[in-house]
């Protein structure tokens, strides 16, 4: 393993990285607290900002879009429903669309394992 492939990286690929890094650790964590509680609000809003913030800062990272880019799309739209959803009082509807966005940021992260991007070469570079 070699951090040489994201310490090379440009300044937006590293806050990317930051902020997916920001958005899937409390996002994972609010999976294993009581709903409701100041705690799983307080996961989940900085989970939501970083989540959105990494799916904007998507579309500044390379040259053609790819289906990277239309699941920064769907975390958008999946966070804005959520969002509204629990403000309207629809927990049910939150919570589909807030683990929606966890699986587009789950799936978009497994993408970047691939051998040919920035943290694929750092796990499999020789």
């Amino acid at each position: 393993m070699s951090l040489e492939p994201l310490i090379t990286a440009t300044p937006l690929i590293k806050a990317h990285v930051a902020l997916a890094i920001a958005a899937l650790v409390p996002g994972a964590a609010i999976f294993s607290t009581r709903k409701g509680t100041r705690l799983h609000r307080a996961l989940g809003r900085g989970a939501g900002l970083a989540l959105v913030l990494t799916a904007l800062t998507s579309f500044g990272i390379g040259r053609d879009w790819s289906v990277i880019h239309l699941l920064s799309v769907v975390a958008l739209v999946s966070v804005a429903v959520g969002v509204i959803a629990i403000r309207a009082g629809r927990t049910g509807l939150h919570a589909r669309a807030m683990r929606g966005a966890m699986f587009g940021l789950t799936v978009a992260g497994l993408f970047t394992l691939l051998p040919h991007r920035i943290i694929g070469r750092m796990f499999f570079s020789g």
